[in-house]
């Protein structure tokens, strides 16, 4: 209840400094009565599409790293953004960094939301600024190619390749914003400002990167490690009180490492649900009603804490996977249960294994479980290549 509170008067706070601060900057502008009503109206509709993007995302878990939990500072920085969008409007059209302000938005809450608070950014600059719709059009494709580069450092830290390919079409579109929106003659020093926004861009994008690989990937990175280790704490309680059930673990989680690696999962929180997939049966002390609890008490991490509850609460015959982590756990723990089968009723493990492979893959079609899966062809040939 205090949550959703909380909530509300921070989305009530976010709509009224907006406005206020497009209210201030049309005055200072001095924009008519009816321009500064105009883009007062303009602001309310993107700030609203916002906040409904940012709680759908919130509502399906899909906010990038702590973001559900970091409401306040996120408001902050958005009305932050604001205000930069009003003052970047005194600058020329060719020193607008919208790359770096569409990338930033996002990983504080996630692409959808990122790119249409970037938008609502953007129209303001080009409001207030008078020119032409066309130089916001392409300041949007550099900031949505920008977020859709950086999407997947929540799964991976990769920006080397990210960062070439966003300067040399940020370059690429200023040189277009000069050559076809700019009037007067053009010259070597129409490309200074575009450079030097270039340059300042790129740094700032690299020191973002850098805070989000500290803050976040490397420390998510260091928990999986600790958890994911065989002398941690529950795996060892497992290995001395059903060391059955510790045979499963382990094996299990060979399967989503290889499986994960195939349709290009992340690693560590497959791993990790491998392993405690049936924690609720590493003790004859848990019980599946406490399996929420015991995960906060050794912290796991919040995607791996809804994994592993997705998958103790399915039921195989309404099963459908969501996401490919989802999936990676599922078919491990098949893969297992078969085996440990064949080899409770003696039979050839390795002469069934195909059999079992095919026969998982089978129900999985008869029961519609793979429509909603992105997985693409070849990871599935990887994938089936490996498994047989």
């Amino acid at each position: 209840m205090k949550s959703k509170l909380k909530t509300t008067n921070l989305n009530i706070i976010l709509i009224i400094l907006s406005l206020l601060v497009t209210l201030v900057a049309g005055y200072c502008y001095k924009n008519t009565y009816g321009e500064i009503i105009r883009n007062c109206v303009m602001c309310l509709i993107m700030v609203m599409v916002y906040l409904f993007a940012y709680a759908r995302y919130e509502s399906e878990h899909a906010l990038l790293f702590d973001n559900a939990n970091r409401k306040t500072r996120n408001t902050l920085i958005f009305c932050a953004g604001i205000v930069m969008a009003c003052a970047l409007s005194s600058l020329p059209v060719t020193g607008w960094p919208y790359p770096l302000i569409f990338t930033v938005m996002a990983l504080c809450t996630g692409t959808l939301p990122g790119i249409i608070a970037g938008s609502a950014m953007l129209m303001l600059t080009v409001i207030f600024s008078g020119t032409t719709y066309g130089v916001f059009c392409i300041y949007f494709i550099a900031g949505v190619v920008s977020v859709l580069l950086f999407s997947d450092m929540g799964k991976s830290f990769h920006t080397v390749l990210p960062i070439i390919i966003q300067t040399l079409l940020y370059f690429f579109l200023l040189s277009f914003i000069i050559l076809f929106y700019l009037t007067g003659p053009i010259a070597w020093e129409s490309f200074l400002i575009p450079l030097f926004n270039i340059f300042i861009n790129t740094i700032l994008m690299l020191i973002v990167c850098r805070h989000y690989n500290d803050a976040y990937l490397n420390k998510e990175k260091n928990i999986y490690s600790t958890i994911n280790d065989q002398t941690f704490i529950l795996l060892e309680e497992c290995k001395q009180h059903n060391p059955k059930e510790y045979f499963r673990a382990i094996h299990t989680s060979y399967f989503t490492q290889l499986i994960a690696d195939a349709i290009h999962a992340n690693i560590f929180l497959c791993k990790g649900g491998g392993y405690y997939a049936r924690l609720e049966h590493f003790s004859e002390n848990y019980h599946h009603e406490d399996m929420e609890e015991l995960m906060d008490e050794n912290h796991f991490p919040d995607q791996l804490k809804l994994l592993l509850l997705k998958c103790q609460n399915k039921k195989s015959s309404t099963l459908v996977f969501s996401s490919k982590e989802e999936f990676v756990v599922e078919l491990s723990t098949s893969l297992i249960d078969a085996i440990m089968k064949d080899k409770e009723n003696k039979q050839d493990i390795l002469a069934g294994y195909e059999g079992n492979v095919k026969k998982i893959f089978k129900s999985y079609y008869d029961h519609h479980c793979l429509e909603h899966l992105e997985i693409t062809f070849e990871e599935y040939k990887k994938l089936e290549n490996d498994l047989l």
